[in-house]
């Protein structure tokens, strides 16, 4: 599914993120090269962790490579 698709995009970009960064945590604006709004993908999944919408294998697996909740 769509929602599928761009939670495995985004937590690609993560990881891609975090091997050139040092952690996983973008802030808010970035943007990778290729367009993809990071920053904000990341603030819409600490948003659907607040209020319980985030599935527990996408938190952890998230969690999993150093992301925090509090942005």
């Amino acid at each position: 599914s769509f929602l599928e698709e761009s939670f495995s995009k985004g937590f690609e970009e993560t990881l891609r993120y975090k091997k050139q960064h040092g952690n996983a945590n973008a802030p808010q604006s970035y943007k990778t090269p290729d367009g993809f709004n990071l920053g904000n993908w990341q603030s819409k999944q600490r948003q659907n962790f607040r209020t319980g919408k985030l599935e527990q294998d996408r938190i952890k697996k998230l969690e999993g490579i150093g992301f925090v909740w509090e942005g």
